[in-house]
């Protein structure tokens, strides 16, 4: 998965829809979808890392 405006994936509109809040409601939205219910695990790294901490931080499940 890569970040809004990298790779093949759009550049954001607005400053604020690239802000962490927005991105870990992308992992989560995707998680669910991908794995609906399940325990989810992650991996920290580069920029993602910070998506990973905010993500373990605000969905802790």
């Amino acid at each position: 998965m890569d970040s809004r405006g990298y790779n093949l994936s759009s550049k954001p509109q607005h400053i604020s829809d690239d802000k962490i809040s927005k991105l870990v409601e992308d992992v989560n939205r995707l998680s669910e979808q991908l794995s609906p219910n399940q325990k989810k695990s992650s991996w920290l790294g580069m920029t993602g890392g910070l998506h990973s901490l905010g993500f373990c931080s605000k969905i802790p499940k």
